[in-house]
């Protein structure tokens, strides 16, 4: 039996104040029971974040598996939580089908037996794999990534990559040159985080359309394919930091020797400076970068995106989707994302600019 009271100690962790949707939706679970009987294997990254996501889920009736993602190692602690309080861990995603739901991230669990109701999917990298992959689904797929609310994420997960590269190089970044592969949502979140400190900002991006656009933005922009360029640009380069979502995208281009001396981080789930480069070479042994802090993305810009990848649900079970791919509903992320401004006195348009 799951001991609910165990959850408390690590509700207390958190300021309410950072965290109001999964707050709200916690109190809603507890007086109703919408997930009874449903069984969900739960795969994002395993934080004390998701523990209180997941308890969530477990009030609502949820009978519910937790995972963790493979290229990002588990919070032990918060892992050891869960078991303490009789919750199933699986890291071994040992699926023989019979479930309900998937929550996924990084569309790790595409191949598994499929899911009756559905699949709901985090992150832009998987978002692309389910969107993309050829074998028609038999189940809907929404991405909670590919709606408006990834720029909640944009300004979340850039500050705090922004803010490990600093800690575990220990040195100041003020005033240092920093070149960023990809300018997609992480990317652009962590070229605006580094404004605060530099204006010596090197972009390396491939699409066309978007370079052109950064270039009237009067930002430093390369192209992917221009190698020499990149070359050069490195000579006095602090740090290089990837977040193309592509993996091993640097090592296409550039050898070890051209990195020489250079800082490197990766952004991405998968591992962007590929094969040529060991786990010695990139900050925290390739994984995400902000990973290595204790809270991975500033908690309040990531409560209402892990508050819709958990009511995405009940658009599964309301049979909302067909089967196939599908964003998450704009109305819905807009309503979401109207609150969290006046929640926290914020106007995402300004925090966004350049």
């Amino acid at each position: 039996m799951i001991n609910h009271a165990m959850f408390n100690e690590v509700w207390g962790r958190f300021d309410s104040q950072h965290i109001p949707f999964l707050t709200r939706l916690k109190q809603k679970m507890e007086t109703s029971q919408p997930y009874k009987g449903l069984k969900i294997f739960h795969n994002i990254p395993l934080t004390f974040e998701t523990v209180i996501k997941v308890d969530s889920l477990l009030l609502g009736g949820a009978d519910v598996v937790v995972s963790g993602v493979s290229v990002i190692s588990p919070n032990k602690a918060a892992m050891g939580f869960l078991e303490r309080a009789n919750v199933k861990v699986d890291l071994d995603k040992k699926i023989d089908g019979g479930f309900n739901a998937y929550l996924d991230c990084g569309a790790e669990l595409l191949n598994f037996p499929a899911p009756s109701l559905g699949t709901v999917e985090l992150t832009q990298t998987g978002s692309v794999i389910y969107r993309d992959h050829p074998i028609p689904h038999s189940y809907p797929v929404i991405s909670i990534d590919d709606s408006p609310l990834k720029h909640l994420e944009t300004i979340g997960t850039g500050h705090s990559c922004v803010e490990a590269v600093s800690k575990l190089t220990k040195q100041p970044i003020d005033n240092k040159k920093f070149m960023v592969f990809g300018y997609g949502k992480v990317g652009r979140g962590i070229v605006k985080a580094l404004k605060n400190y530099t204006n010596e900002v090197v972009v390396v991006e491939s699409d066309q359309k978007l370079i052109n656009t950064l270039a009237k933005m009067n930002l430093n922009v390369i192209n992917a394919s221009s190698v020499g360029d990149i070359k050069r640009e490195l000579a006095d380069t602090h740090c290089v930091i990837t977040a193309t979502g592509k993996k091993g995208c640097v090592s296409e281009i550039l050898d070890r020797e051209d990195l020489a001396g250079i800082h490197l981080a990766n952004a991405g789930v998968e591992d962007e400076f590929g094969a040529k480069f060991t786990t010695d070479d990139v900050l925290y042994a390739k994984q995400p970068v902000n990973f290595s802090l204790d809270v991975p993305t500033v908690l309040h810009y990531l409560d209402p995106v892990l508050y819709a990848h958990n009511i995405a649900l009940d658009l599964l079970i309301a049979n909302e989707f067909p089967s196939g791919y599908h964003q998450f509903p704009d109305y819905l992320a807009k309503e979401i994302m109207q609150e969290w401004e006046q929640l926290h006195d914020a106007d995402l348009e300004e925090m966004l600019a350049i």
